[in-house]
């Protein structure tokens, strides 16, 4: 699977991160406009400069996994990426944002309770799996999953 493919898919160039004396953990990262709402739930894709797929993700909120867990949270993954953008290469992210569907609203005494969800998981999921199966491995920054 190649870049083309996903952009076929209806992937957007997000955003893009690079190595940055700004922060703590020494990447920054400039939006683009090609995605209108950020706040929805998505597939990312994480590429390099030579349209390498290094990820194939997903978030309950695309714009808060960039703009606040990876540029500040530190966990193994979050630094395998931040690791990856200040030894390699500049990161480019496509995402295709996805509906929220409302699966129950619960009303009891006046209170309610709304649970959502999306098909982001699934489709990670058939991705990399799909990924893998034309690769014969997953992209390099989601080594350690099966």
């Amino acid at each position: 699977m190649e870049l083309k493919d996903f952009l076929g898919q209806g992937f957007k160039l997000l955003c893009k991160m690079y190595p940055s004396d700004k922060y703590k953990q020494g990447i920054d990262i400039d939006f683009t406009k090609e995605i209108d709402d950020t706040s929805v739930p998505g597939v990312y894709i994480l590429t390099n400069s030579k349209e390498d797929i290094l990820k194939i993700g997903q978030s309950s909120h695309i714009g808060n996994r960039f703009n606040r867990m990876y540029k500040c949270i530190s966990n193994t993954t979050n630094n395998k990426v931040r690791s990856y953008i200040r030894d390699c290469d500049i990161v480019w992210v496509y995402a295709l944002p996805m509906v929220k569907l409302e699966i129950l609203h619960v009303t009891n005494k006046g209170k309610g309770v709304t649970l959502e969800t999306s098909f982001a998981s699934s489709l990670e999921k058939h991705l990399l799996k799909e990924y893998r199966e034309n690769n014969d491995s997953l992209p390099i920054l989601n080594s350690g999953l099966s």
